[in-house]
C-alpha cells in the first residue's frame, strides 16, 4: 500500500505554496479535490503527484512509498 512519506501541504508551503495559491492556479495541476484527498491522507492519482513533483522540485519516491499492508 502507498504511504506519504511527508506532510506535502506542509512541503508546499515551505516553498511558499498554499491552499489558497493551489485554488487560484488550476492550471498548475493540482486540483481542490486533490488538495482534500492530501488532507485526509488519501493517496492521490499519477497527474496529480506529477505537478506536486514539479511544484517541490522533487522525485515521486520523496513524497510516497510503499509498505506491505499491516505493518
Amino acid at each position: 500500500m502507498l504511504i506519504y512519506k511527508v506532510n506535502v501541504l506542509e512541503e508546499l508551503k515551505k516553498v511558499g505554496i498554499n491552499q489558497t495559491w493551489l485554488y487560484q492556479h488550476p492550471d498548475c495541476g493540482v486540483s481542490q479535490s486533490a488538495v482534500s484527498d492530501l488532507r485526509k491522507g488519501k493517496i492521490i492519482g499519477i497527474k496529480t503527484l506529477d505537478a506536486l513533483c514539479g511544484l517541490l522540485r522533487c522525485q515521486p519516491g520523496d513524497l510516497i512509498a510503499w509498505k506491505e499492508p499491516g505493518e
